[in-house]
């Protein structure tokens, strides 16, 4: 017999809960392992002394005066033990063999774009750290550029390695660096997060702020007043809609986006009043999932790294490939942080029945 309490709570021991099918109380997740946020100015945010996890999610959120290229160094290594892949808004895949770009500056992020006075600059990079392997890297990078909605951000990817010089080695330390003429300046901040299958804890870093799953049809996700967390994670999932999508942070205006649909040229859509088909591909769309990160400062324009995958119209199965779209975005408002989130379709039919939107975030 399962007994409930109110607001649907299960109680029970923990002995209990595996039989319920229920998570124990201690569960692995993203655990915060350290962080830096500079006071001052700085040419360098250090993060050291680093347990030893199989996986990392670096959080940078960055702020410069003068020109600022900002890199990442491994265990502080300045060797020539790195090799990338990269594109910059959209453009062709550069591909240095060895060396860090030619071996012209020691980098496993560098960037072309700089990062200016009023621009702020945000990464989400994962790294695998295995012993006795090569440190594999994916990282996506979104500049704010000018302020306001008609200008649309820059972003980046990179496929990136470190080969250690042994073998055997970990990482322990992640250095965000630049090679400007510029400084990162006061509140810049590098957050290292660590995930290993044996961790149990219960101090996750990622708090659930929002879920909900649809049981019928609905027009709309509006999730009400949510915490102002400084970091967002949002996730979307539609079984089916008939019109666009539109996503709106407080429900306001003033928007720009640059994405890729299937390695295309990027596409800049400015001062717009929502963000359209972000979170899904178009009208008619039979599945569409998005993977996003945002930058949550209230003093600052909110900053997105998106990632969209679809099945435009009635494509399903094995034999039509669905579609991509990779993309950055911002709210241009520099007095509010996001409190709300909303996500509409215009068809009037609204999502299907186990559409899902859930959000998490941390300070």
């Amino acid at each position: 017999m399962v007994e409930w309490l109110a607001g649907n709570r299960i109680i029970g021991t923990t002995a209990e809960r595996p039989t319920a099918s229920l998570q124990s109380p201690n569960v692995g997740g993203w655990k915060e392992l350290d962080r830096n946020k500079i006071g001052t100015t700085g040419d360098t945010i250090s993060v050291t002394s680093l347990d030893n996890k199989r996986y990392y999610m670096v959080l940078t959120s960055a702020k410069a005066s003068g020109t600022l290229y900002p890199e990442v160094e491994l265990n502080g290594d300045t060797g020539n033990n790195y090799s990338f892949r990269r594109t910059i808004n959209g453009g062709t895949s550069g591909s240095p063999n060895g060396g860090n770009n030619g071996g012209q500056y020691t980098a496993l992020f560098p960037s072309n774009t700089d990062v200016a006075n009023t621009e702020t600059y945000f990464s989400v990079d994962y790294l695998s750290n295995l012993s006795g392997k090569e440190k594999l890297a994916i990282s996506q990078d979104v500049l704010s550029e000018a302020s306001g909605a008609g200008y649309a951000p820059s972003r980046q990817q990179f496929g990136a390695k470190w080969v250690p010089s042994t073998a055997s080695d970990v990482i322990n330390r992640i250095d965000r660096s630049e090679y400007g003429s510029g400084e990162y300046l006061s509140g810049s901040e590098v957050v290292v997060l660590g995930w290993d299958p044996t961790d149990t804890h219960t101090d996750n870093f990622w708090e659930e702020l929002y879920s909900n799953q649809l049981s019928t049809n609905n027009q709309e996700f509006s999730t009400g007043t949510i915490s102002a967390k400084k970091y967002l994670w949002l996730q979307f999932y539609q079984q089916g809609h008939t019109g666009n999508s539109y996503l709106k942070f407080n429900s306001a205006t003033g928007y720009s986006r640059r994405h890729s649909i299937n390695g295309a040229a990027d596409a800049n859509i400015l001062s717009q009043s929502q963000l359209t088909n972000v979170l899904t591909g178009g009208t008619g769309d039979s599945q569409s999932f998005t993977n996003m990160f945002i930058i949550n400062d209230s003093s600052k324009e909110k900053l997105c790294i998106f990632d969209t995958v679809f099945n435009a119209g009635s494509t399903t199965g094995a034999g039509n490939a669905p579609q991509k779209i990779t993309g950055a975005c911002k709210w241009a408002n520099t007095t509010d942080s996001i409190t709300s989130v909303q996500v509409t379709d215009n068809g009037g039919a609204g999502f299907d029945t186990g559409s899902f939107l859930k959000i998490w975030g941390s300070d």
